[in-house]
């Protein structure tokens, strides 16, 4: 083609441009390297310890994968970089876990008391307190925070219901199989909504293992209760006259509103470059909203609850719902203080540098002070960030600003791990299931923040081939 369109020369040019397989996979390993080379760099000149982050799933060929996430300061600012995935070729214990990550350790020449913190999932292998991975690491360091991570925790704590919200919950998501699972009445029903004017047609599935799928079926199933209510009657399904019930279709508007704002907690606590600190608030936040809304449903307030406010209308609540609320949220109160006790972990000159006091050492006492008489970090301080403004006070301020980083670099969820196993499943499907080492490299060059240096690896390449 491209001899008939540019000519004979030109197709010569374009046989020159190795395009095999190879020669491809070839780029992508020394790519790979090459950034693995820089960021072992940078987490030897992190001027604080580092924090870990890791989980392991099962991939398309059925083979554990063990991801690995790094969090250190690089110029001045908090690096949150992917380190690497490796399959566990056998069992998943704790042991096999620190045994390859101890490992690359190893081969990498990073010492384990550059780790100050891990985070993992709550499963025994990671957190047991004889044998898991945490216990393994404190062999190795003693003092390092081992944490078990928020959303988990989240997750965990939302999990149980009373039997009454437990019931409409079981009703809701055979609805959504009756419904969605079942093509023919899938297509009747989308149908039947767009006919109806609805600004949704489909309803979602619920599953256990996505955190925010509950939240977002129900959410889904009240905005449409009308529309279900039709078509079950119409269908004479046993689930009609569910959702011509008052107090089922409140119930379920409460549970909707509920789990929306639990979602929207969920949310807040993703993404990167979060922190214990701002996590340990939100839900410390979350928990007094409990309460408050607890002592508002007892007076026949609903404003908190959009969805049931709108259901429910100018009616009075009726007395049994108010019951069955009243003892989910103090279910759910109760959970929440369990999963997530009171956190008095930060020192308070952290958060309030200006405003605080420092009794325990006085070296960085006096820093602190010289810090709080210092007009320009105040006014830093207003503008930045609190992690930003404590890297950038590594220079002038540093056991202070060390001992802070100390305190705001640990991961609080492995929301990256999580975040990198759909990567994983884009990069090895079935076509391409026999991925080993391969997938190493292309999920470093895929998920890595840091580039590689193109203009090095040519130059290297060059430099091969004249020899």
């Amino acid at each position: 083609m491209v001899e008939l369109i540019l000519g004979t020369e030109a197709a010569k040019k374009m046989k020159n441009v190795p395009l095999s397989n190879n020669v491809i996979g070839g780029r992508v390993e020394d790519m790979s390297c090459d950034i693995l080379d820089q960021i072992v760099e940078e987490i030897q000149a992190s001027p604080t310890r580092i924090s870990l982050q890791l989980d392991e799933s099962t991939d398309v060929s059925n083979l554990s994968q063990l991801i690995v996430y790094t969090r250190y300061i690089k110029d001045g600012e908090i690096k949150d970089e992917f380190l690497f995935c490796l399959a566990l070729q056998t069992t998943t214990k704790a042991a096999d876990v620190f045994r390859l990550l101890d490992e690359f350790f190893q081969k990498h020449q990073i010492k384990w008391d550059k780790v100050g913190s891990v985070c993992t999932d709550g499963a025994p292998a990671m957190l047991g307190n004889k044998s898991g991975f945490a216990a393994l690491v404190k062999e190795r360091v003693p003092d390092i925070i081992a944490k078990h991570c928020v959303l988990h925790r989240h997750a965990l704590a939302v999990k149980t219901l009373p039997s009454h919200f437990k019931e409409v919950l079981s009703v809701c998501v055979k609805v959504v199989n009756y419904i969605r699972g079942r093509a023919l009445n899938h297509r009747v029903f989308k149908l039947f909504c767009e006919e109806m004017g609805s600004e949704h047609q489909v309803l979602l599935f619920h599953t256990v293992v996505r955190w925010l799928s509950r939240g977002k079926m129900l959410a889904r199933i009240a905005e449409l209760a009308d529309e279900i209510a039709i078509f079950l009657r119409e269908y004479q399904s046993d689930f009609a006259e569910n959702f011509e019930d008052e107090i089922f279709i409140l119930s379920l508007s409460y549970l909707a509103d509920i789990f929306g704002h639990l979602n929207d907690l969920n949310l807040s606590m993703q993404g990167m470059f979060a922190n214990n600190i701002d996590c340990t608030e939100k839900v410390e936040a979350f928990k007094k909203k409990i309460s408050l809304w607890k002592l508002q449903i007892q007076g026949g307030n609903v404003g908190s609850f959009p969805i049931l406010d709108e259901k429910h209308g100018d009616k009075t609540i009726q007395p049994m719902l108010v019951e069955n609320i009243v003892a989910h949220l103090s279910l759910l109160e109760t959970t929440m203080a369990q999963y997530f006790p009171m956190d008095h972990s930060f020192p308070e000159w952290i958060q309030q540098p200006f405003l605080a006091d420092m009794d325990d050492d006085d070296n960085l006492k006096e820093e602190l002070i010289d810090l709080q008489v210092n007009q320009g970090c105040q006014t830093k301080f207003r503008t930045l960030p609190l992690s930003g403004f404590w890297c950038d006070q590594l220079v002038a301020y540093t056991g202070l600003a060390k001992a802070a980083l100390e305190m705001i670099i640990p991961f609080p969820t492995t929301y990256l791990c999580e975040k990198a196993f759909s990567t994983m499943l884009q990069i090895k499907t079935t076509a391409r299931n026999r991925l080993q080492i391969g997938l190493l490299h292309d999920m470093r060059v895929a998920l890595a923040n840091t580039k590689p240096r193109i203009e090095k690896l040519v130059a290297y390449k060059q430099q091969q081939k004249s020899h």
